[in-house]
């Protein structure tokens, strides 16, 4: 959402977005930007707010009008001729379809444009002793997904294996053209015996949202 004005305000408000016609999740992405921009000869002011909105549903999803709300200051500032007179402009709303999940999708299902898995160990190559605990560092990084949507990346480990998870650390990156959604596990494996063990692949099913 962009506020252009050429004029000075006293004071001013500009409304959340109100959506309709499906359920939505709506996450604001960092502080307003403010900024100045020329436009047919005119310098503007600009204030931009950015949201990414998650629909739950599929069906016709519905933006109603954002609305600007203020009083704008009228003749000179630093005399006693200024006046106030009050201003409401709207955008236009508008719809759009929003397409159901693919048959052919894996569940969980995770839509991104870009899903990264990264682990990391003490040593390269990590090396195991009987008892002595090693940590696995496992991070999933999603473009356009919450963290809270992103699943457990602890699976399991075969016999002569155990594992110790703590606590994920689950963060939101936002930015003014989206959101990043990171799940970080540190998962401690302690070998109960000596031999040769095969640790099985990490596997996330998603779907890319660019090519379908």
């Amino acid at each position: 959402v962009r506020l252009l004005r050429s004029v000075n305000l006293r004071s001013g408000s500009l409304s959340e977005p109100k959506l309709s016609g499906v359920e939505v999740m709506v996450e604001k992405l960092g502080d307003d930007r403010n900024f100045e921009t020329l436009r047919n000869g005119v310098r503007y002011v600009v204030i931009e707010r950015s949201f990414a909105i998650f629909p739950q549903q599929s069906g016709t999803l519905t933006v109603e009008p954002a609305v600007f709300q203020g009083q704008i200051i009228e003749g000179s500032r630093f005399n006693f001729n200024e006046t106030l007179r009050s201003k409401r402009v709207a955008s236009q709303s508008f719809s759009v379809a929003v397409q159901p999940i693919p048959a052919a999708a894996q569940r969980p299902w995770l839509p991104s444009r870009e899903l990264r898995l990264v682990e990391e160990w003490p040593q390269d190559p990590p090396r195991f002793r009987v008892g002595e605990p090693l940590t696995r560092t496992v991070t999933l990084t999603a473009s356009g997904i919450a963290a809270a949507q992103l699943p457990s990346l602890a699976g399991r480990l075969p016999e002569g294996l155990k594992q110790y998870t703590d606590q994920p650390l689950i963060k939101n990156q936002t930015r003014a053209d989206g959101l990043t959604g990171m799940r970080r596990e540190k998962i401690a494996i302690l070998p109960g015996r000596p031999g040769r063990c095969e640790l099985p692949a990490i596997e996330i099913p998603w779907w890319d949202s660019e090519t379908g």
